[in-house]
Protein backbone atom coordinates (compact mmCIF):
# COMPACT_ATOMS: atom_id res chain seq x y z
CA UNK A 1 0.00 0.00 0.00
CA UNK A 2 1.35 3.37 -1.22
CA UNK A 3 2.31 5.93 1.65
CA UNK A 4 0.10 8.75 1.68
CA UNK A 5 1.78 12.45 0.67
CA UNK A 6 0.89 14.11 3.77
CA UNK A 7 2.69 11.33 5.75
CA UNK A 8 6.03 11.83 3.12
CA UNK A 9 5.83 15.29 3.51
CA UNK A 10 6.20 15.03 6.82
CA UNK A 11 9.34 14.95 9.29
CA UNK A 12 9.60 11.07 9.83
CA UNK A 13 11.16 12.28 13.34
CA UNK A 14 8.38 13.70 14.23
CA UNK A 15 5.95 10.71 13.37
CA UNK A 16 4.88 8.39 16.39
CA UNK A 17 6.72 5.13 16.20
CA UNK A 18 3.27 2.90 16.94
CA UNK A 19 1.53 5.42 13.65
CA UNK A 20 4.85 3.45 11.48
CA UNK A 21 4.51 0.41 12.75
CA UNK A 22 0.83 0.33 12.40
CA UNK A 23 0.61 1.32 8.89
CA UNK A 24 2.80 -1.70 8.22
CA UNK A 25 1.18 -4.05 10.33
CA UNK A 26 -2.37 -3.14 8.51
CA UNK A 27 -0.64 -3.98 5.15
CA UNK A 28 -0.96 -7.62 6.19
CA UNK A 29 1.73 -9.75 4.09
CA UNK A 30 5.43 -8.29 3.33
CA UNK A 31 5.37 -8.28 -0.73
CA UNK A 32 9.23 -8.98 -0.18
CA UNK A 33 8.87 -11.83 2.38
CA UNK A 34 5.74 -13.29 2.59
CA UNK A 35 5.71 -12.37 6.38
CA UNK A 36 2.42 -11.81 7.89
CA UNK A 37 2.83 -8.91 10.18
CA UNK A 38 -0.39 -8.67 11.46
CA UNK A 39 -0.06 -12.49 12.79
CA UNK A 40 3.39 -12.28 14.23
CA UNK A 41 3.39 -8.30 15.87
CA UNK A 42 1.16 -6.61 18.57
CA UNK A 43 -0.80 -3.41 17.97
CA UNK A 44 2.02 -1.05 19.07
CA UNK A 45 1.20 1.79 21.28
CA UNK A 46 3.65 3.55 24.35
CA UNK A 47 3.08 -0.54 26.44
CA UNK A 48 4.02 -2.64 23.60
CA UNK A 49 7.10 -1.06 22.46
CA UNK A 50 9.63 -2.86 24.53
CA UNK A 51 7.86 -6.36 23.31
CA UNK A 52 8.15 -5.63 19.88
CA UNK A 53 11.76 -4.44 20.41
CA UNK A 54 11.72 -8.07 22.10
CA UNK A 55 10.24 -9.88 19.36
CA UNK A 56 12.73 -8.13 16.79
CA UNK A 57 15.36 -9.01 19.06
CA UNK A 58 14.42 -12.88 18.75
CA UNK A 59 13.22 -13.50 15.12
CA UNK A 60 15.61 -12.37 13.01
CA UNK A 61 13.59 -13.36 9.95
CA UNK A 62 10.80 -11.09 11.35
CA UNK A 63 12.89 -8.17 12.12
CA UNK A 64 14.45 -8.46 8.57
CA UNK A 65 11.24 -8.10 6.87
CA UNK A 66 9.78 -5.67 8.97
CA UNK A 67 12.87 -3.18 8.25
CA UNK A 68 12.96 -4.21 4.35
CA UNK A 69 9.89 -2.57 4.41
CA UNK A 70 9.94 0.33 6.74
CA UNK A 71 13.02 1.22 4.46
CA UNK A 72 11.77 0.10 1.20
CA UNK A 73 8.42 1.04 1.12
CA UNK A 74 8.34 4.54 3.82
CA UNK A 75 12.20 5.23 3.72
CA UNK A 76 12.70 5.13 0.05
CA UNK A 77 9.29 6.42 -0.98
CA UNK A 78 10.50 9.70 1.11
CA UNK A 79 13.68 9.94 -0.11
CA UNK A 80 12.56 9.79 -3.46
CA UNK A 81 9.86 12.84 -2.49
CA UNK A 82 12.96 14.57 -1.45
CA UNK A 83 15.16 13.91 -4.21
CA UNK A 84 13.39 16.58 -6.49
CA UNK A 85 14.42 19.72 -4.04
CA UNK A 86 17.84 19.65 -5.48
CA UNK A 87 17.69 22.78 -7.86
CA UNK A 88 19.77 20.64 -11.25
CA UNK A 89 17.20 18.11 -10.63
CA UNK A 90 14.92 19.96 -13.27
CA UNK A 91 17.73 18.92 -16.12
CA UNK A 92 15.96 15.37 -16.02
CA UNK A 93 14.01 14.43 -19.18
CA UNK A 94 12.13 11.63 -17.64
CA UNK A 95 12.66 7.99 -16.57
CA UNK A 96 13.91 4.99 -18.82
CA UNK A 97 11.69 2.32 -17.65
CA UNK A 98 13.03 0.11 -20.31
CA UNK A 99 16.01 -1.04 -21.76
CA UNK A 100 19.39 1.29 -21.21
CA UNK A 101 19.30 3.44 -24.09
CA UNK A 102 17.62 6.30 -25.20
CA UNK A 103 17.67 7.68 -28.60
CA UNK A 104 17.99 11.00 -30.11
CA UNK A 105 16.77 11.48 -33.48
CA UNK A 106 17.02 15.16 -35.64
CA UNK A 107 16.03 16.21 -38.80
CA UNK A 108 17.54 18.81 -40.82
CA UNK A 109 15.56 20.88 -43.53
CA UNK A 110 15.34 20.24 -47.24
CA UNK A 111 16.32 23.01 -50.14
CA UNK A 112 12.82 24.59 -51.59
CA UNK A 113 12.57 24.53 -55.24
CA UNK A 114 10.86 27.92 -57.24
CA UNK A 115 12.44 26.82 -60.66
CA UNK A 116 9.23 25.36 -62.57
CA UNK A 117 6.77 27.02 -64.81
CA UNK A 118 3.82 25.60 -64.84
CA UNK A 119 3.14 25.98 -68.61
CA UNK A 120 6.10 23.40 -69.20
CA UNK A 121 4.76 20.53 -66.81
CA UNK A 122 6.28 19.77 -63.20
CA UNK A 123 9.29 17.17 -63.37
CA UNK A 124 10.02 16.25 -60.28
CA UNK A 125 6.69 14.58 -58.99
CA UNK A 126 8.93 11.24 -58.50
CA UNK A 127 11.86 12.58 -57.48
CA UNK A 128 13.13 11.77 -54.23
CA UNK A 129 14.01 13.65 -51.58
CA UNK A 130 15.00 13.10 -48.19
CA UNK A 131 16.03 14.93 -45.45
CA UNK A 132 19.07 14.48 -43.49
CA UNK A 133 18.23 12.69 -40.49
CA UNK A 134 20.52 11.78 -37.99
CA UNK A 135 20.88 9.97 -34.54
CA UNK A 136 22.34 9.77 -30.98
CA UNK A 137 22.37 7.36 -28.39
CA UNK A 138 22.63 8.11 -24.56
CA UNK A 139 23.56 5.10 -22.16
CA UNK A 140 23.05 4.70 -18.69
CA UNK A 141 26.65 6.07 -17.88
CA UNK A 142 26.04 6.39 -13.89
CA UNK A 143 25.86 3.03 -12.06
CA UNK A 144 26.20 3.54 -8.33
CA UNK A 145 25.65 1.37 -5.15
CA UNK A 146 25.65 2.91 -1.81
CA UNK A 147 26.04 0.40 1.15
CA UNK A 148 24.76 0.99 4.92
CA UNK A 149 25.02 -1.26 7.45
CA UNK A 150 22.37 -1.89 10.49
CA UNK A 151 22.87 -3.93 13.66
CA UNK A 152 20.46 -5.68 15.65
CA UNK A 153 21.72 -3.27 18.81
CA UNK A 154 20.52 0.03 16.65
CA UNK A 155 16.82 -1.77 15.80
CA UNK A 156 16.35 -2.40 18.79
CA UNK A 157 17.04 1.53 20.08
CA UNK A 158 15.03 2.46 17.52
CA UNK A 159 12.01 0.87 20.04
CA UNK A 160 12.86 3.17 22.71
CA UNK A 161 10.76 5.82 22.47
CA UNK A 162 7.57 6.98 20.40
CA UNK A 163 9.75 9.15 17.92
CA UNK A 164 12.96 6.74 17.92
CA UNK A 165 11.81 4.88 15.04
CA UNK A 166 11.03 7.55 12.59
CA UNK A 167 14.30 9.25 13.74
CA UNK A 168 16.01 5.99 12.85
CA UNK A 169 14.65 5.37 8.90
CA UNK A 170 15.06 9.32 8.44
CA UNK A 171 18.76 8.55 9.26
CA UNK A 172 19.23 6.00 7.55
CA UNK A 173 17.76 7.69 4.22
CA UNK A 174 19.67 11.09 4.84
CA UNK A 175 22.85 8.56 4.96
CA UNK A 176 22.20 7.28 1.90
CA UNK A 177 20.33 10.66 0.52
CA UNK A 178 23.40 12.80 1.12
CA UNK A 179 26.23 9.95 -0.13
CA UNK A 180 24.45 10.05 -4.11
CA UNK A 181 23.51 13.48 -3.91
CA UNK A 182 26.71 14.85 -4.13
CA UNK A 183 27.89 12.54 -6.56
CA UNK A 184 24.77 12.65 -8.72
CA UNK A 185 25.21 16.59 -9.00
CA UNK A 186 29.25 16.32 -9.39
CA UNK A 187 28.39 14.51 -12.46
CA UNK A 188 25.82 17.07 -13.63
CA UNK A 189 28.19 19.93 -13.26
CA UNK A 190 30.95 17.61 -14.70
CA UNK A 191 29.21 17.56 -18.54
CA UNK A 192 29.59 21.11 -19.20
CA UNK A 193 33.68 20.15 -18.94
CA UNK A 194 32.89 17.00 -21.13
CA UNK A 195 30.78 19.16 -23.72
CA UNK A 196 33.79 21.72 -23.89
CA UNK A 197 36.29 18.82 -24.35
CA UNK A 198 34.27 17.38 -27.13
CA UNK A 199 33.02 20.34 -29.32
CA UNK A 200 29.34 20.59 -27.82
CA UNK A 201 27.58 23.85 -28.63
CA UNK A 202 29.97 26.59 -29.07
CA UNK A 203 32.40 28.59 -26.46
CA UNK A 204 31.52 32.48 -25.98
CA UNK A 205 34.41 34.42 -24.74
CA UNK A 206 33.30 37.53 -22.48
CA UNK A 207 35.24 39.73 -20.40
CA UNK A 208 35.57 38.53 -16.65
CA UNK A 209 32.69 39.99 -14.71
CA UNK A 210 34.10 42.50 -11.97
CA UNK A 211 32.08 45.69 -11.93
CA UNK A 212 29.18 47.76 -13.67
CA UNK A 213 31.17 47.98 -16.74
CA UNK A 214 32.02 44.10 -17.07
CA UNK A 215 28.86 43.02 -16.09
CA UNK A 216 26.70 45.12 -18.38
CA UNK A 217 29.17 43.82 -21.53
CA UNK A 218 28.17 40.32 -20.69
CA UNK A 219 24.50 41.26 -19.86
CA UNK A 220 24.25 42.40 -24.22
CA UNK A 221 26.48 39.97 -24.78
CA UNK A 222 24.16 37.20 -23.31
CA UNK A 223 20.81 38.93 -24.55
CA UNK A 224 21.47 39.34 -27.97
CA UNK A 225 23.08 35.83 -28.39
CA UNK A 226 19.79 34.42 -26.21
CA UNK A 227 17.58 36.00 -29.15
CA UNK A 228 19.52 34.42 -31.81
CA UNK A 229 18.92 30.97 -30.20
CA UNK A 230 15.17 31.86 -31.26
CA UNK A 231 16.15 31.77 -34.61
CA UNK A 232 16.51 28.93 -36.74
CA UNK A 233 20.50 28.00 -36.86
CA UNK A 234 23.12 25.81 -37.31
CA UNK A 235 25.79 27.28 -35.23
CA UNK A 236 25.42 26.50 -31.96
CA UNK A 237 25.28 22.75 -31.89
CA UNK A 238 28.33 19.99 -32.50
CA UNK A 239 26.05 18.41 -35.38
CA UNK A 240 25.06 21.75 -36.85
CA UNK A 241 21.91 20.69 -37.91
CA UNK A 242 19.75 23.56 -37.81
CA UNK A 243 17.55 24.25 -34.47
CA UNK A 244 15.92 26.93 -32.60
CA UNK A 245 15.07 27.85 -28.92
CA UNK A 246 12.06 29.54 -27.47
CA UNK A 247 12.48 31.96 -24.61
CA UNK A 248 10.90 29.66 -22.37
CA UNK A 249 12.77 26.53 -23.10
CA UNK A 250 15.87 28.12 -22.58
CA UNK A 251 17.94 28.07 -19.02
CA UNK A 252 21.11 30.20 -18.17
CA UNK A 253 23.53 28.24 -15.27
CA UNK A 254 25.98 30.58 -13.52
CA UNK A 255 27.96 30.11 -11.18
CA UNK A 256 28.31 32.30 -7.52
CA UNK A 257 30.67 34.94 -8.44
CA UNK A 258 28.64 35.22 -11.54
CA UNK A 259 25.59 36.06 -10.17
CA UNK A 260 26.62 38.52 -7.28
CA UNK A 261 28.01 40.50 -9.64
CA UNK A 262 25.28 40.79 -11.86
CA UNK A 263 23.00 41.46 -9.16
CA UNK A 264 24.62 43.79 -7.42
CA UNK A 265 26.56 45.50 -10.50
CA UNK A 266 24.23 45.36 -12.94
CA UNK A 267 20.66 44.75 -11.46
CA UNK A 268 21.42 47.23 -9.34
CA UNK A 269 21.85 49.91 -11.69
CA UNK A 270 19.15 48.75 -13.15
CA UNK A 271 16.78 47.99 -10.62
CA UNK A 272 13.60 48.46 -12.23
CA UNK A 273 14.86 44.90 -15.15
CA UNK A 274 13.71 41.79 -14.38
CA UNK A 275 16.01 39.33 -13.92
CA UNK A 276 14.36 36.49 -15.95
CA UNK A 277 13.32 39.27 -18.92
CA UNK A 278 16.94 40.48 -18.35
CA UNK A 279 18.42 36.65 -19.62
CA UNK A 280 16.03 36.79 -21.91
CA UNK A 281 15.98 33.10 -20.47
CA UNK A 282 13.19 30.39 -19.20
CA UNK A 283 15.05 30.09 -15.86
CA UNK A 284 18.15 31.00 -14.03
CA UNK A 285 20.10 28.46 -12.06
CA UNK A 286 22.80 29.10 -9.99
CA UNK A 287 25.74 26.45 -8.66
CA UNK A 288 28.93 27.01 -6.45
CA UNK A 289 31.31 26.85 -9.41
CA UNK A 290 31.97 25.17 -12.79
CA UNK A 291 34.84 22.00 -13.12
CA UNK A 292 36.41 24.12 -15.71
CA UNK A 293 38.56 27.39 -14.45
CA UNK A 294 37.26 30.71 -16.69
CA UNK A 295 33.81 29.53 -17.15
CA UNK A 296 31.28 30.52 -15.58
CA UNK A 297 28.01 30.71 -17.12
CA UNK A 298 26.14 29.09 -19.76
CA UNK A 299 23.09 29.11 -21.55
CA UNK A 300 21.42 25.98 -23.26
CA UNK A 301 18.33 24.45 -24.56
CA UNK A 302 16.74 22.45 -21.87
CA UNK A 303 16.63 19.65 -24.22
CA UNK A 304 20.77 19.84 -24.53
CA UNK A 305 21.00 17.92 -20.84
CA UNK A 306 19.88 14.30 -21.95
CA UNK A 307 19.55 13.28 -18.36
CA UNK A 308 17.02 10.33 -17.28
CA UNK A 309 16.62 8.24 -13.90
CA UNK A 310 16.83 4.27 -15.00
CA UNK A 311 17.10 2.61 -11.83
CA UNK A 312 16.75 3.44 -7.95
CA UNK A 313 15.72 0.68 -5.70
CA UNK A 314 17.52 -0.98 -2.53
CA UNK A 315 18.69 -4.27 -1.78
CA UNK A 316 19.74 -6.00 1.51
CA UNK A 317 20.90 -8.70 2.58
CA UNK A 318 20.89 -10.46 6.60
CA UNK A 319 24.61 -11.59 8.08
CA UNK A 320 23.69 -14.08 10.39
CA UNK A 321 27.60 -14.71 11.52
CA UNK A 322 27.73 -10.63 13.00
CA UNK A 323 24.13 -10.02 13.14
CA UNK A 324 24.13 -7.25 10.70
CA UNK A 325 21.98 -6.46 7.92
CA UNK A 326 23.59 -5.17 4.58
CA UNK A 327 22.16 -2.22 2.28
CA UNK A 328 22.79 -1.46 -1.01
CA UNK A 329 20.87 1.71 -2.53
CA UNK A 330 21.33 1.06 -6.44
CA UNK A 331 20.86 4.53 -8.41
CA UNK A 332 21.00 4.08 -12.39
CA UNK A 333 21.16 7.13 -14.87
CA UNK A 334 21.67 8.61 -18.22
CA UNK A 335 23.76 10.98 -18.11
CA UNK A 336 24.72 12.90 -21.52
CA UNK A 337 24.04 15.92 -23.18
CA UNK A 338 22.92 16.18 -27.05
CA UNK A 339 24.94 16.94 -29.89
CA UNK A 340 21.41 18.63 -31.87
CA UNK A 341 20.42 21.22 -29.58
CA UNK A 342 22.22 25.07 -28.51
CA UNK A 343 24.44 25.39 -25.94
CA UNK A 344 26.81 28.55 -25.60
CA UNK A 345 29.48 28.21 -23.14
CA UNK A 346 30.66 31.71 -21.51
CA UNK A 347 34.85 31.82 -20.60
CA UNK A 348 36.35 34.51 -19.81
CA UNK A 349 38.23 36.64 -22.92
CA UNK A 350 41.82 34.97 -23.17
CA UNK A 351 41.55 31.64 -20.81
CA UNK A 352 42.33 29.59 -24.03
CA UNK A 353 43.64 29.44 -27.13
CA UNK A 354 43.66 26.87 -30.09
CA UNK A 355 47.27 25.90 -31.43
CA UNK A 356 46.55 23.00 -34.07
CA UNK A 357 43.88 20.82 -35.42
CA UNK A 358 44.36 17.26 -36.13
CA UNK A 359 42.22 15.16 -38.74
CA UNK A 360 42.39 11.21 -38.68
CA UNK A 361 42.71 9.59 -41.70
CA UNK A 362 44.34 12.19 -43.55
CA UNK A 363 44.22 10.45 -46.51
CA UNK A 364 41.64 7.80 -47.69
CA UNK A 365 40.05 6.17 -50.41
CA UNK A 366 36.33 5.44 -50.86
CA UNK A 367 34.81 3.77 -53.45
CA UNK A 368 31.27 5.17 -54.91
CA UNK A 369 28.55 4.86 -52.66
CA UNK A 370 30.43 4.58 -49.72
CA UNK A 371 31.47 6.63 -46.53
CA UNK A 372 34.20 7.54 -44.30
CA UNK A 373 34.20 9.60 -40.82
CA UNK A 374 36.78 11.75 -40.10
CA UNK A 375 37.25 12.84 -37.19
CA UNK A 376 39.06 16.23 -35.78
CA UNK A 377 41.18 16.82 -32.83
CA UNK A 378 41.35 20.25 -31.07
CA UNK A 379 44.73 21.13 -29.67
CA UNK A 380 45.35 24.39 -27.49
CA UNK A 381 45.84 25.67 -24.16
CA UNK A 382 43.37 27.07 -21.33
CA UNK A 383 39.63 26.64 -22.30
CA UNK A 384 39.80 24.99 -25.91
CA UNK A 385 36.30 24.04 -27.80
CA UNK A 386 36.45 21.06 -29.83
CA UNK A 387 33.63 21.89 -32.09
CA UNK A 388 35.01 22.48 -35.71
CA UNK A 389 33.07 23.36 -39.28
CA UNK A 390 33.73 21.11 -41.89
CA UNK A 391 33.50 21.43 -45.75
CA UNK A 392 33.65 19.36 -48.17
CA UNK A 393 35.41 20.64 -51.91
CA UNK A 394 36.35 19.31 -55.46
CA UNK A 395 33.10 17.31 -56.15
CA UNK A 396 31.26 17.54 -59.12
CA UNK A 397 27.84 18.73 -59.42
CA UNK A 398 24.42 17.43 -60.25
CA UNK A 399 22.31 19.26 -62.92
CA UNK A 400 20.75 20.78 -60.00
CA UNK A 401 23.82 22.38 -58.84
CA UNK A 402 23.91 20.39 -56.09
CA UNK A 403 27.83 18.26 -55.55
CA UNK A 404 27.58 14.48 -55.64
CA UNK A 405 29.30 14.01 -51.85
CA UNK A 406 28.62 15.93 -49.17
CA UNK A 407 29.93 16.15 -45.78
CA UNK A 408 27.83 16.40 -42.46
CA UNK A 409 28.90 18.71 -39.42
CA UNK A 410 30.01 15.37 -38.00
CA UNK A 411 32.67 14.93 -40.27
CA UNK A 412 31.05 12.06 -42.25
CA UNK A 413 31.81 12.14 -45.85
CA UNK A 414 29.57 10.41 -48.72
CA UNK A 415 30.62 9.53 -51.85
CA UNK A 416 28.22 9.90 -54.25
CA UNK A 417 27.39 6.89 -56.35
CA UNK A 418 27.92 9.36 -59.59
CA UNK A 419 30.66 11.44 -58.27
CA UNK A 420 33.31 12.31 -61.41
CA UNK A 421 35.90 13.98 -59.01
CA UNK A 422 39.05 11.77 -58.72
CA UNK A 423 40.12 13.33 -55.48
CA UNK A 424 37.99 15.63 -52.89
CA UNK A 425 39.51 17.68 -50.07
CA UNK A 426 38.09 17.59 -46.23
CA UNK A 427 38.77 21.03 -44.56
CA UNK A 428 38.08 21.28 -40.61
CA UNK A 429 38.11 25.01 -39.23
CA UNK A 430 37.83 25.77 -35.30
CA UNK A 431 35.03 27.75 -34.49
CA UNK A 432 37.08 28.95 -31.80
CA UNK A 433 39.72 30.38 -34.03
CA UNK A 434 39.06 30.31 -37.60
CA UNK A 435 42.72 31.08 -38.96
CA UNK A 436 42.97 27.53 -37.58
CA UNK A 437 42.38 24.55 -40.48
CA UNK A 438 43.40 21.18 -41.37
CA UNK A 439 42.78 19.37 -44.43
CA UNK A 440 42.52 15.67 -45.53
CA UNK A 441 42.59 13.95 -49.02
CA UNK A 442 39.93 11.91 -50.10
CA UNK A 443 40.92 9.55 -53.00
CA UNK A 444 37.35 8.47 -54.47
CA UNK A 445 37.52 4.56 -55.99
CA UNK A 446 35.57 3.01 -58.89
CA UNK A 447 35.36 5.94 -61.22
Amino acid sequence: MAIKPEIIKSSLSNINTSDIVNTVRAQGSNTLTGINFQDRLPECNQESLNTIANIFDSDSDLANAFLKEILNRIGLVTMNYQRYENNLKFLKQGRLEYGETVEEIAFGLVKGKCDYEVEEGVTDVFEITLPEVASALHKVNFQQKYPLSITRAELRKAFTSERSLGSFIEGAMTTFYNSYEVDEQLSYKNLIKVALEKGFGVVEFVPNVVDEATGKQFVKRVIALTTKLAFMSSNYSLYGIPQFSHPEDLIIIMDADLNASISVDVLAAAFNMNKVEFMQSGRKVLIDEFPVEGVHGIVANRRFFQIYDNDFSLDSIYNPSNRVWNYFLHVWEIISVSPFMQCIIFAETGSGSVTSITLNPTASTVNLGNTVKITATVEGTGIVSGKVIWELSGSGEKANGNPYSTINQNGVVYVGKKETAKTLTVTATSYQDNTKTATATITVGNN
